[in-house]
């Protein structure tokens, strides 16, 4: 996965941190315009005072992914600029360093769950991923901003090929 990171789906956020021409640090909120075999090419929105990064500046390259953090560093061929975005050219990257931000890792599992608050509103809905320190819901019920507050009873529903030894396969 980490050659193909900057093609994956699960992408969140990419950061582009350079350092430009007037010596000032710059972290950049980009997205990826074009990628070919040999060059990356990321487009993020214009910066005032920009001074066009010194030849061969390295630049930092951090994605954001719901299993944790790729990092590279990488040489910016050139930048090109207009009022309204800014065009990073840096090669493909061909290392990537991995830091895994949970406790451990989930795992995308659809499971039956229902919910319920201490005002007697009891919501049933699926499980979207599932890990040691919590769970992911989806619903086509919107939480109050109350209830977002609160604590609430979860029960989990496994099925019955024995994966869990939980009482009625419920935890």
């Amino acid at each position: 996965m980490q050659q193909n990171i900057l093609r994956s789906s699960n992408v969140t956020k990419i950061y582009f941190v350079f350092t430009d021409g007037k010596g000032i640090e710059r972290k950049e909120n980009v997205t990826i315009k074009y990628m070919d075999k040999k060059n990356c090419y990321f487009v993020g929105k214009s910066i005032n005072s920009f001074s066009k990064p010194k030849w061969r500046a390295k630049a930092k390259i951090i994605i954001y992914t719901p299993e944790g953090v790729y990092h590279t560093e990488e040489i910016i061929h050139d930048v090109t600029f207009s009022f309204q975005e800014m065009l990073y050219k840096v090669d493909v990257p061909k290392i990537w360093h991995f830091k895994q931000l949970r406790s451990g890792s989930r795992k995308q599992i659809e499971l039956p769950i229902k919910i319920k608050f201490s005002d007697d509103i009891e919501i049933i809905a699926k499980t979207y991923d599932i890990a040691i320190g919590g769970v992911a819901v989806k619903s086509d019920k919107n939480l109050s901003t109350v209830h977002k507050s609160f604590p609430a009873e979860c029960v989990v529903e496994f099925p019955a090929e024995g994966y869990v030894n939980f009482p009625d396969n419920k935890l």
